[in-house]
């Protein structure tokens, strides 16, 4: 019987790795001078590392934003970069 994990991984025991953001704009540690571009430029350098060690799936996330916000916002910002993935790395699937 094939589990959840293997049609989706196709493999028993999928290794996910995390993507961690720079700062995003409006938060402390955001690199005004290398704005979404400079975000984007290292996230992808990440996954393009992850991948050729052989990662099998992706989370993402932003902790670089310090100090944590309770508030909703930084959510379009990951969004925009995240989706810019798919055509800039090869083998990348959105599920």
């Amino acid at each position: 019987m094939v589990t959840v994990l293997e049609r989706i991984f196709g493999v028993a025991k999928p290794l996910i790795a995390m993507c961690h953001l720079r700062g995003l704009p409006g938060r402390p540690r955001h690199d005004a001078r290398a704005g979404m571009d400079g975000v984007y430029s290292a996230m992808r350098d990440d996954v393009l590392a992850l991948q050729r060690a052989g990662v099998d799936g992706l989370l993402f996330c932003n902790e670089h934003d310090l100090p944590y916000s309770t508030s909703v916002g930084v959510e379009a910002a990951i969004f925009r970069t995240t989706s810019r993935m798919p055509s800039a790395v090869a083998n990348v699937t959105l599920s």
